[in-house]
């Protein structure tokens, strides 16, 4: 039951779903069998292959995990390993190593979103003009606000029309900093885990969002800069 993984698991959810929904009845048959009859199935049986299952399971989830390249198809999948969990726990079976699929799982996630925002910062970057804002009038000035709240002392003596000190990408990236944050809070719904543990879900990526990803775009944005007006002296000269 174990070994019989359907092709492509990794990209179908409903295929995801009915191989540990398959996995769990036998799980809980062998359960029953045990408890039920007498000399057919003994205890030293009943752990070594309920070892034995659970080390193959292991092994077929991680390889969906690595495989899958869905962030949402991930949170789906979170979901369904959470109630196998819950299960078969429920049968004496060791959950413990499985939990630990969940924390791979995590961690794929994370690292889909930040390739998937690396993508996004480089649009926003490609696309800007790089010449101050203008803001028209106090309409205008409080839209803005209310979708990157920051406020300049100096800037906000100015009168209408009004230059800021930045370019439009850098409420954008702002934007998508905030939604970034709020899918990474996604994989905690449905665990049993503390605001702690929920903080440090969206603190951790983020922080490597900001630190490595954004920081990544920017230099290679700024040596592609680089490399033009280099090519541009050239022809020049």
């Amino acid at each position: 039951v174990i070994m019989d993984v359907p092709p492509k698991m990794h990209e179908s959810f409903d295929a995801f779903k009915k191989y540990l929904q398959r996995v769990t009845g036998f799980f809980i048959v062998e359960d029953h069998v045990m408890n039920t009859t007498e000399g057919l199935i003994d205890q030293r049986f009943y752990y070594e292959l309920s070892e034995r299952a659970t080390q193959q399971l292991l092994a077929v989830l991680r390889r969906a995990v690595s495989a899958s390249y869905n962030p949402d198809l991930m949170l789906d999948m979170k979901i369904v390993v959470v109630l196998f969990c819950a299960a078969i726990k429920e049968s004496g079976f060791p959950v413990t190593p499985l939990l630990d699929v969940l924390m791979e799982l995590r961690e794929s996630y994370q690292q889909l979103l930040l390739n998937q925002w690396s993508i996004k910062f480089k649009e926003i970057l490609r696309k800007d003009n790089y010449i101050q804002m203008v803001i028209e009038d106090e309409t205008q000035y409080q839209l803005l606000l209310r979708q990157f709240p920051l406020r300049i002392e100096a800037t906000e003596r100015l009168p209408f029309p009004r230059s800021l000190p930045y370019s439009e990408s850098v409420p954008k990236i702002f934007l998508e900093i905030k939604e970034f944050a709020a899918v990474c809070a996604k994989f905690a719904k449905g665990l049993n885990v503390s605001k702690t543990e929920i903080d440090d879900m969206i603190r951790k990526p983020s922080n490597l969002l900001l630190t490595k990803t954004l920081k990544s775009d920017l230099v290679e944005l700024t040596a592609a800069e680089s490399e033009t007006q280099l090519n541009f002296s050239q022809v020049n000269l």
